[in-house]
């Protein structure tokens, strides 16, 4: 099992590949001051993390996730 600092890692590679605002400080990143991670960007996010991850979201994932934080949490509790 991926511990959370590894999950935290790769979530980190992905938003920073695909919203490349998020580079300076993933850490800090999210939907409300991120800029490029807009509703699109949003389900492009999800589909590379299941890509990645091996894993499915369900909506409710999806629209309540709206940080770096609360998508290393959905990836987190999408492989317990």
């Amino acid at each position: 099992m991926r511990s959370r600092d590894d999950i935290a890692k790769i979530v980190d590679k992905v938003l920073t590949s695909l919203v490349p605002a998020s580079a300076s400080n993933p850490m800090i990143a999210s939907r409300e001051v991120t800029p490029g991670w807009s509703s699109l960007m949003h389900i492009e996010i999800f589909f590379a993390l299941e890509e990645e991850f091996d894993v499915r979201f369900d909506e409710d994932s999806m629209a309540f996730a709206e940080s770096r934080d609360d998508l290393v949490d959905t990836v987190f509790s999408a492989l317990q």
